[in-house]
């Protein structure tokens, strides 16, 4: 999923005058970008929601991260990678080393989902194309939010397997054939 989207994107980012007839929910770079995000957002907040306290202090080996751990850090990197998107400071931090129960984590992952959402609805393809500075590095807003994407990717992942080693079936594929 993560390499179509690029490949999309990159290809709208470099058409001359893109999204120049298209309203900024319509235009292409971002609508792929916000539909990934939408999909990751429903698929990662479901997980937690479905884990119980016990689960989320639960870590398969002693040398991971608890599942708690891997939520709240998703939270923290979501206020990261949008901040700078959007052009401002991180409005929240150290989620991972704050926050331990099920109870304090799950809201702080809503509100980071939310913060998100937010940045990804009022980007437009000509902002998306802006480059900013992240980790020390020139690229354009697009290439953050699609690092963002590309992040809690990866940690869904994280997130299948724990859930199957606590007998539970991830949202990403409840209800697949």
């Amino acid at each position: 999923m993560n390499r179509l989207i690029a490949a999309a994107m990159f290809i709208a980012l470099r058409a001359p005058g893109a999204g120049a007839q298209t309203t900024a929910s319509q235009e292409p770079a971002m609508l792929a970008a916000r539909m990934a995000n939408g999909q990751l957002t429903l698929w990662i907040t479901k997980a937690a929601s479905q884990m119980d306290e016990a689960d989320y202090a639960f870590k398969p080996t002693a040398d991971v991260r608890s599942f708690g751990q891997v939520i709240a850090h998703i939270a923290d990197q979501n206020y990261i990678f949008c901040s700078a998107a959007k052009g401002e400071a991180a409005p929240a931090r150290d989620i991972e080393k704050s926050r331990t129960s099920r109870d304090e984590i799950l809201p702080a992952l809503g509100e980071s989902m939310r913060y998100c959402d937010d940045v990804y609805a009022a980007t437009s393809d000509e902002r998306a194309r802006t480059t900013i500075k992240f980790m020390s590095t020139p690229m354009p807003v697009a290439a953050v939010l699609l690092f963002r994407t590309h992040h809690n990717s990866l940690h869904d992942g994280n997130i299948v397997t724990y859930m199957r080693l606590r007998g539970k079936v991830p949202p990403s594929t409840a209800g697949m054939p």
